[in-house]
């Protein structure tokens, strides 16, 4: 139903008392910081979360289902309210739910959730969200159609249409994030966090209070001035209810699930850190704040030719493997995910109904998105072996475009031709993908640490092993050929030339074969296992028990069935593992786990270092692999060496432009450490091995990392 005006005379009813200007400002304040709470919440717990599943991006996916899961259930539970029960009552429901939630703070991880299994981590995870900030999400959750539907009941001059504190609710919700970025995650520790949030959550409840004082006493004399009231007609329905309940969720879907795609796609390849995450979702609440304006930002005809242009960037990306400089494809997706949401969420706010059904257009809008949210990450997983979601979600967000769907301006809710050519694309591409996975790869799998493959390179002379866009390790193949007794050369970041055989080679020149114990968290394809010297046992830690099987198959990669035979490989948590491994148990100790390119925050902080630290042995040492195209990390792990007692040096590795071309040798950058410099004497005399500098870097710790201020350096170093 589209809106039409409606009008009361506000000097009959009252309305134009004093007391009436502050109708629109506490509701508004009340919305705002609702929304405010309500997102910033999201980041922050999620970021306690995220050494418990070892810093997967997936975490960040999995909390998204779930916060899109409890919206929805807080927007049934105000579309509850506020057609079944009278307004008194709604009140003192909400206010009981509100002051139940402060059980739960401030918040904290549970007791009883201390390690993830080895599978179904996500539905674990959705079970530790649950368990330790339900209650309080929920209560918040529905505070944005509640109160807009105690507005619509004032009799103030706008409470015929109060979508318009829809965008000051995006506007609240798009600050904290922008805040959570610049101010509060590189300020506070998580304590801080919890605690301030905890204190707002106390205001709110005040102010809601307030807000049904205020929307009980004005309704009661909105009552009173019916008769001079002009009563609100809807205008002729250009759809059948449950055709116009479809297009709200299929026009919420699409910004959802892209929503998700976008943000694992960034995440993996730079960091799984809240600002990774905050990114898109605050480009998705702008568009929010954009499209439930008075005035529209863009017409729905400009964002349409705007995101079918920028849909080449994804594609030529994610289909082709093309990549032009990484911040500027990094731009590109965000800009197309940003317009292809802008348009859906214009399109949905334009079919919005009256107010009077206010809160069963949020409860479907929500329902789209958490259908959108679950399909990416908890169903395309199961469909799918590779990253197929993301590229159909772009085609399907050009599904969106009104042109399709509109004739003369009115919306038309049939099938035209061009919508039913697109979607038969969309079917033949899954199709396809799904088919050609299996042609393309000579191994894909998913997991919910992300995508495995391994694939030929351009020239069919060796295996490529890739998670997410990042190679992790390669194998000639003529190497598969060889006999069980056959020794691969190690290749990528383990070639001879690299700065982790560097530091290998000068500990086992230090330990002239005696025997020795060395350790690796992060597996990859095993290579560095073929770089063992007699008497060494090598012990491997790794999360993700599809790299494990991968580097396990002869077939695939013969490192660990060549050289690693019967050493143990550890599945779970590096830092978890570890710790459960006696005190000075290693003798070299190389932490080398990545996530496609970006290495878990939670192993790069003060009380993993220090974990690491109490399991090397006397004169051990601790290699850590820095290799990344986004942040400067080098000054962190100085500081984190100052504050734990450790001496270090530094080295970034060239290889020769012919080991590059026939043996995949990578450029490396790699920090090693140790308890004193006796340890490094045999890098400290080569002109590679650099002292390390912190500068004015703050050293992480779990309760504090910047990754802004990483990436900042890194671009301008």
């Amino acid at each position: 139903m589209a809106l039409t005006e409606t009008t009361i005379d506000e000097k009959e009813s009252g309305l134009g008392s004093g007391s009436a200007g502050l109708v629109l400002p506490v509701f508004t304040l009340t919305i705002f910081l609702s929304a405010f709470l309500l997102f910033s919440v999201q980041p922050m717990f999620a970021k306690m979360v995220l050494p418990k599943l070892g810093g997967s991006p997936g975490v960040w996916s999995v909390a998204m289902v779930f916060f899109q899961t409890m919206l929805l259930a807080g927007y049934g539970y105000a579309h509850f309210l506020t057609k079944r029960l009278p307004l008194i009552s709604a009140s003192i429901v909400h206010l009981g739910v509100l002051l139940a939630a402060f059980i739960f703070l401030p918040l904290a991880l549970p007791s009883g959730w201390d390690a993830a299994p080895q599978a179904g981590e996500a539905f674990w995870l959705l079970g530790l969200f649950g368990a330790a900030v339900g209650l309080p999400f929920f209560a918040v959750a529905a505070n944005g159609p509640l109160l807009q539907a105690w507005f619509s009941r004032t009799g103030h001059e706008h409470a015929d249409d109060p979508y318009f504190l829809y965008g000051a609710s995006n506007i609240g919700s798009f600050a904290s994030l922008i805040l959570y970025i610049v101010a509060l995650e590189p300020a506070l520790t998580l304590s801080d966090q919890t605690f301030s949030w905890a204190a707002g959550f106390a205001l709110l409840t005040g102010l809601i209070a307030i807000c049904a004082f205020v929307a009980i006493s004005r309704s009661s004399d909105r009552r009173k001035a019916a008769s001079t009231a002009v009563v609100t007609k809807a205008s002729d329905a250009s759809a059948s209810p449950w055709k116009q309940r479809a297009q709200w969720t299929a026009l919420a879907f699409v910004p959802s699930g892209l929503l998700v795609a976008v943000t694992a796609h960034i995440s993996t390849d730079i960091a799984a850190a809240p600002f990774m995450w905050v990114i898109p979702l605050a480009l998705f609440l702008l568009t929010f704040v954009l499209a439930f304006a008075r005035k529209p930002f863009f017409s729905l005809p400009v964002l349409s030719n705007i995101t079918l242009a920028l849909s080449v960037i994804p594609f030529i990306n994610l289909l082709f493997g093309v990549v032009f400089l990484p911040w500027l494809m990094f731009a590109g997706h965000l800009a197309f995910f940003f317009f292809a949401a802008l348009l859906a969420h214009s399109f949905l706010v334009k079919l919005r109904p009256e107010a009077d059904d206010l809160t069963s257009f949020y409860l479907w809008m929500s329902f789209g998105g958490v259908l959108g949210g679950a399909t990416t990450t908890l169903l395309s997983p199961v469909l799918f072996d590779t990253v197929v979601e993301y590229p159909l979600l772009v085609l399907t967000a050009l599904l969106c475009r009104p042109s399709i769907y509109e004739t003369n301006g009115k919306p038309k809710f049939g099938i035209p031709s061009q919508a039913l050519l697109l979607g038969a694309m969309i079917c033949i591409f899954a199709l396809s993908s799904a088919i050609g996975s299996h042609r393309k790869f000579e191994f894909a799998e998913r997991s919910f640490f992300g995508s495995v493959t391994v694939r030929k390179d351009n020239n069919g002379a060796f295996n490529l092993m890739k998670h997410g866009s990042t190679v992790h390790g390669a194998m000639r193949r003529s190497d598969l050929e060889k006999g069980p007794t056959w020794r691969p050369q190690p290749l990528t970041y383990y070639h001879a030339s690299s700065a982790i055989a560097h530091s290998l080679f000068a500990k086992q020149d230090q330990l002239a074969g005696k025997p020795a114990e060395m350790g690796v968290a992060g597996l990859g394809t095993g290579s560095i296992l073929c770089h063992r010297k007699p008497g060494e046992r090598w012990t491997s830690y790794e999360i993700d028990k599809v790299v494990v099987d991968v580097a396990s198959d002869p077939k695939l990669f013969r490192y660990v069935s060549a050289c690693g035979e019967g050493d143990p490989i550890v599945i779970g948590d590096a830092r978890l593992t570890l710790a459960k491994e006696p005190a000075g148990k290693f003798d070299y100790l190389l932490v080398d786990a990545f996530s496609s390119d970006s290495i878990p925050t939670h192993l790069l902080t003060v009380e993993a270092f220090q974990l690491y630290r109490d399991k090397l042995a006397d004169g051990g040492m601790l290699a850590v692999h820095i290799s990344n195209r986004y942040m400067e990390l080098g000054s962190v792990l100085a500081a984190i060496a100052k504050e734990t007692g450790l001496v270090g040096r530094i080295a970034t590795i060239q290889p020769s432009d012919e080991e590059q071309k026939t043996e995949w040798a990578s450029r490396s950058t790699v920090v090693v450490l140790a308890r004193d410099e006796a340890a490094l004497v045999d890098l400290a005399d080569r002109d590679e091995w650099k002292n390390i500098n912190a500068g004015e870097t703050v050293a992480w710790t779990d309760d504090y990392s910047n990754i802004p201020a990483a990436i900042y350096r890194f671009l301008t170093r």
